[in-house]
């Protein structure tokens, strides 16, 4: 023990007593001599001196990180603040802090991770990829850096302050929403871009992060000045001095958002959480990928319209841009019904029917979603009463709009099929922004005469939010949307089509066997036989050459492929076992799902078989319903418009501002006459049994003109019809343009109106007890005068959506959307 104990503490004697070469540690006979000779000693002080520069390096590599990430955060947050209180002009404000995102990530992402943003960090935090203290450290230091960048940007730019607050007219809920939104789709391009193992290494990761600024800057830039960081909102917040409280608001939103994002990218990228990084996304997965995707672009679309923005073109193709680059090796992000469309007749089996089916789906409900959203901004908006409608430009038809939308389109699609279809992509980092720069020109071009949608998902968005916010200019005319629609839809196949004609050797390449082949063709497959040919004698010879180490190389091949035989039986057998045992699982969900179907009265039918009777069913059952109302609507315009009887001795105090309770089904006294009495009782009677044709006459009565009346009934019972079939949205839809025509009830009379409490109470109402709110409305409408000016219809203006926002005109006048030909 002595003698081990010795040997372990003679290299510290030895390294103090100086008996070591300059060399320390060296193992060489040189180094061996040197140590027994003498050397200059190294006194105690020295030896400390350099222990103590080992330790400063180490820590100053620990600190580079948090460094880097104080100077990133430094220069975001002075830009962020030059650039809100410099008269910088509004489109090139998002595009300034979009910049110096970018390049701050590209200079500090090898050191750091290019967070740059607590709501990154908490995010990371919440996957697991980062520790909660390593958040609280950077924290600290992205906090330091933001604050130092605030104090001396406020020396630059005095006495102008950055404030945070919601910009008028919208309200705290609706800048909280938009900062939760688009802090939601910052970090999960950060998580997609800069994370994701099957999406990384790459070099578009700072481009894709940055232009998210772009695309939330000029959708939310005047609902909630667009911060997107706490950094940014809580520093530059509590520095102005002015409502503080906002900074804390913007900051838990924030926060909201990257949890959001987190939990979306755990649902969209499974492999990341269990799976090996080379497994495929399933069909569910990548279908809503497809979805997001979609909701993210068409809502940055409506956004751009209702806050005035003048970039709307440049917002859209950077939310398509960030999206493509984090969704396309999920699932293509086609994000588009006329690209999917154009992919699948492109060919080379690119995607199935069956997947392109359920691609074109899941983006028509994405842009149904970001319709609704829309249409809960416009209603908060300044242009609330406006009319936003898919129509062609000022000087322009409908065939004029049409064409323009089919051109665009295709060119659109031709660049995808071009850029990220074929076998050798030459633009492989660069795809992204290549295809979101055709959404650029493109709006710009046809902007002025058909809205320059080039998307079907973006037509439908529109048109939904126009269905329910109709504003006083009503609906648009459905001929419009349609004829866009089918437009792009057509511009698709075009590309497709053209495709096939300039990129002939892609599908040389896959012919199959036993199909006629071009000249082309035969002459490359003769080249190759030759060529095979050729290999095989040059192998004979070298064969001959080396007879020897052939021989002995052909029977190591033979071993190799005994063994890989046996490794591939037992694969199969594996392979197999795994087959029946999900068999198994699968026979034990098909029972279970026949026992609890059983309960229905649906016993004896497989899964499969009950979604697709299911689906007939519910479509039959919708066709039945729909005739039947159509002709109860009937039936009541023929035989039951006839006056109604007087209004009875009520209450003066209101229930929530309605006269009328939600129970209160007549206004007659017990003795009145049994004539009266049918009179009166038309109103619960078809609220009751026909509830769209009693929504429907009250929408349409002169003293509000919400809707024509076969108009209405013909979406109410459309939609009530596809309820099931589309897994409620359609109910969704009914239930948000029923709540928008009870506000305006609530307005037209005087009631509290234009609130969250009042929507939230108006939709509670109808998921409750839609007859009783129909009634309740009816009764209003037929017996009470309202309180302020009616509707005139000839004082209506409406909107059309373009790429651009104008000018507004002085007061009195009507808005107008115009085309801006201008690049500035």
């Amino acid at each position: 023990m002595a003698a081990s104990a010795e040997s372990v503490e003679a290299p510290d004697r030895v390294l103090l007593e100086g008996q070591a070469d300059a060399a320390y540690g060296s193992t060489s006979a040189q180094g061996r001599e040197g140590s027994r000779s003498d050397a200059p000693r190294l006194s105690p002080e020295e030896v400390l001196n350099e222990y103590m520069k080992i330790i400063l390096n180490a820590f100053l590599r620990g600190l580079a990180p948090l460094f880097a990430e104080a100077l990133g955060t430094f220069a975001l947050v002075f830009t962020v603040g030059c650039v809100v209180t410099s008269p910088t002009p509004s489109p090139w404000g998002a595009t300034s802090i979009a910049s110096v995102l970018m390049v701050m990530i590209y200079a500090t992402g090898p050191i750091s991770g290019g967070h740059l943003n607590p709501a990154v960090t908490f995010a990371m935090a919440l996957l697991g990829k980062k520790s909660f203290g390593g958040m609280m450290k950077y924290w600290l230091f992205q906090f330091m850096g933001a604050f130092l960048a605030a104090a001396v940007y406020k020396i630059v730019c005095a006495p102008h302050l950055a404030v945070v607050a919601p910009v008028p007219p919208f309200n705290a809920g609706y800048a909280a929403g938009g900062e939760l939104l688009y802090t939601a789709m910052l970090v999960f391009v950060v998580l997609c871009c800069a994370v994701a193992k099957r999406n990384t290494p790459n070099q578009f990761y700072g481009l894709a992060i940055g232009f998210v600024v772009l695309a939330g800057g000029h959708a939310v830039g005047r609902i909630s000045g667009a911060a997107l960081n706490p950094a940014v909102s809580v520093t530059l917040g509590l520095g102005s001095g002015k409502d503080p409280h906002w900074a804390l608001v913007w900051f838990g939103a924030e926060l909201a958002g990257a949890a959001v994002a987190a939990g979306a990218y755990r649902l969209l990228r499974p492999e990341e959480f269990g799976k090996s990084a080379g497994d495929q996304p399933d069909l569910k997965t990548r279908c809503l990928a497809e979805a997001f995707g979609t909701f993210m672009l068409v809502v940055t679309v409506g956004l751009n319209i209702v806050s005035g923005s003048r970039a709307t073109a440049y917002s859209a193709a950077a939310a398509l841009m960030c999206m493509i680059y984090s969704l396309g090796n999920v699932s293509g992000a086609h994000l588009n019904p006329a690209v999917t469309l154009a992919v699948l007749a492109g060919g080379r089996e690119k995607i199935s029917r069956h997947d392109a089916a359920g691609y074109i789906l899941a983006q028509i409900a994405g842009g149904l979603l970001a319709g609704l959203v829309y249409a809960a901004y416009h209603m908060g908006s300044a242009v609330a009463d406006k009319s936003i409608k898919l129509v062609p430009g000022s000087g322009f038809d409908l065939v004029q709009a049409s064409i323009a939308e089919m051109i665009v389109t295709m060119i659109l699609g031709y660049v995808v099929l071009c850029i990220a279809t074929v076998r050798e992509p030459h633009a492989k980092d660069l795809f992204g922004l290549i295809i979101a720069s055709t959404v650029t020109g493109g709006s710009f071009a046809v902007g002025s005469v058909s809205g320059g949608e080039l998307n079907p998902s973006v037509v439908l968005g529109l048109m939904i939010g126009n269905v329910v916010n109709p504003g006083k200019g009503g609906m648009g005319p459905v001929g419009s949307w349609v004829a866009l629609l089918f437009s792009e839809l057509f511009g698709g196949l075009l590309a497709a089509c053209l495709f096939r004609m300039t990129h002939r050797g892609e599908f040389i390449e896959v012919a199959k066997d036993g199909e006629d082949k071009d000249d082309g063709a035969k002459g490359l497959e003769k080249d190759t036989h030759q060529k095979e040919a050729m290999d095989v004698e040059d192998a004979a010879g070298e064969m001959a050459k080396e007879k020897g180490a052939r021989l002995v190389q052909r029977q190591s091949k033979e071993l190799l492929a005994e063994k890989a035989g046996k490794l591939r039986a037992q694969a199969e057998l594996q392979d197999q076992q795994a087959s029946l045992h999900r068999a198994k699982i699968a026979a034990d969900l098909a029972g279970v799902a026949k026992s609890s179907y059983s309960l229905l009265g649906i016993a004896g039918k497989s899964v499969a078989e009950f979604s697709l009777d299911a689906l007939k069913d519910q479509l039959l059952g919708g066709a039945v319903y729909f005739v039947l109302v159509m002709l109860a609507a009937y039936l009541y315009v023929t035989w039951c418009h006839y006056p109604y009887p007087v209004l009875k001795n009520k209450p003066a105090v209101t229930r929530e501002g309605f006269t009328f309770s939600l129970w209160e089904m007549c206004n007659f006294d017990k003795d009145a006459p049994s004539k009266e009495i049918m009179r009166d009782m038309r109103i619960p009677f078809f609220s009751c049994l026909c509830s769209p044709v009693r929504w429907a006459d009250t929408a349409s009565s002169a003293k509000i003109n919400f809707l024509p009346f076969w108009t209405g009934v013909f979406l109410v019972t459309f939609l009530n019809a596809l309820t099931a079939a589309s897994f409620y949205v359609t109910a969704l839809i009914y239930m948000f343009m029923a709540a928008n025509h009870r506000q305006l009830i609530r307005r037209i009379y005087g009631m509290p109106h234009g609130t969250w409490r009042t929507y939230t109470e108006d939709c509670c109402t109808w998921m409750w007890c839609s007859c009783c709110a129909t009634m309740q409305e009816a009764m209003e409408i037929q017996y009470v005068d309202p309180v302020n000016k009616p509707w005139q219809q000839s004082m209506v203006d409406s909107v059309v959506p373009s790429a651009f926002q104008t000018e507004k005109e002085p007061e009195g006048g009507s808005v107008e959307r115009r085309q801006n030909t201008s690049c500035c």
